[in-house]
């Protein structure tokens, strides 16, 4: 993983995850191995990769709904679950779209057929109560552009009042725009933390970064990299190094090296009735003499 942990006031820590481990079943189903991360005061994070590699996990934990394995959570430099009441969850798309439980049948509670408009509720649900810590996942799921425009709109609001907001997202050119700080997860484990700049100076960006990009744009990329291989590949075909001996003198230019006694020059393997001595002449260094 990138080195890209620069010194950090604690003060301006919000949320620190350390040699966190998440597992189910026993032990059998690992969700995050290891998982080190900080927090920033006052930023927008975005924790990124593909679908199932842990991202809700990592946020759940972060949310205080979900205790580690191993490992320790602080949030405001308390556990999680002690500090939820500052802390606004959004759940992802897949748990928020379950059937209504018992208590909201019995309540009479119901969900809104139109899944913007309940992506719309969950969100300002997550954001009321002026919560501290925003964990998000999947804010922009089921939004149409403009409402997205408005949500990202609403998150910068959010953090010019102090707040921070943690996010989770498949895709990359989704929260570029609205993002300080990334954190790249993959089958559970963080494979690079930093800005958009950092990341992509790191040694191991083509590695972990078409995880995150449009299909499109990956192969763009592809297309550009298969070009210079073969461009390269060419170029070494065609500049292999012309023997010496070829550059000396044109009758040689058909010889075939013949390894043999260095006193002696060696035979030739073809009959080309080539005069040696007068060669050896030739090849001789200016001002020596001929035999």
């Amino acid at each position: 993983m990138p080195s890209l942990k620069p010194k950090v006031n604690p003060a301006e820590i919000a949320a620190t995850l350390r040699d966190v481990t998440v597992t189910y079943d026993g032990y059998k189903t690992r969700a995050l191995s290891r998982v080190e991360m900080d927090l920033r005061r006052g930023e927008i994070t975005a924790v990124l990769g593909e679908k199932g590699v842990g991202k809700s996990t990592l946020l759940k934990v972060l949310a205080g709904r979900l205790a580690a394995t191993e490992g320790t959570v602080k949030v405001f430099g308390r556990s999680a679950s002690g500090v939820k009441s500052r802390i606004g969850y959004l759940p992802g798309k897949v748990e928020a779209n379950r059937p209504a439980g018992f208590v909201d049948r019995l309540l009479g509670r119901k969900k809104d057929s139109a899944p913007g408009t309940r992506s719309a509720a969950r969100l300002a649900q997550a954001i009321v109560g002026n919560r501290d810590l925003l964990v998000l996942d999947d804010p922009f799921a089921d939004l149409n552009p403009a409402e997205i425009a408005e949500v990202k709109v609403l998150l910068r609001e959010q953090v010019a009042r102090g707040k921070t907001v943690v996010l989770g997202s498949d895709a990359l050119m989704e929260v570029a725009d609205i993002c300080n700080r990334f954190v790249v997860l993959h089958e559970g484990r963080v494979q690079a933390v930093g800005t958009l700049p950092e990341l992509l100076a790191g040694a191991g960006a083509i590695r972990f970064l078409p995880m995150v990009l449009p299909a499109e744009m990956v192969e763009r990329a592809l297309t550009v990299l298969r070009d210079e291989i073969l461009l390269s590949s060419n170029s070494i075909a065609v500049m292999q190094p012309v023997p010496v001996a070829e550059k000396i003198h044109p009758a040689l230019k058909h010889e075939k090296p013949v390894v043999g006694s260095p006193s002696k020059p060696a035979k030739s393997q073809r009959d080309d009735s080539i005069d040696h001595e007068k060669l050896e002449g030739l090849m001789k260094p200016p001002g020596e003499p001929k035999k």
